[in-house]
């Protein structure tokens, strides 16, 4: 899912994940957050591929499994 946040924001974001480049050990782990504008660049800031998310309805479990073995058999 791909968080969009509210629609009046402070434009500050949560930076997520570590970077080789940290100047200390723990900004390293890939747990670490820290906050910044969505415009803001660096060499231990990267990016991160997302998704919008659409909720199916109306399947049971079962009825989803089925599908999505049927797409795995053709790929």
């Amino acid at each position: 899912m791909n968080p969009k946040g509210p629609e009046n924001s402070t434009g500050m974001r949560i930076i997520k994940g570590g970077s080789l480049f940290a100047p200390y050990a723990y900004k390293m782990r890939c747990a670490v957050r820290i906050f910044g504008k969505p415009e803001d660049r660096n060499k231990s800031i990267g990016f991160r591929c997302a998704k919008d998310y659409k909720q199916e309805t109306g399947k049971t479990a079962k009825e989803a499994s089925k599908q999505e073995d049927k797409v795995k058999e053709v790929h």
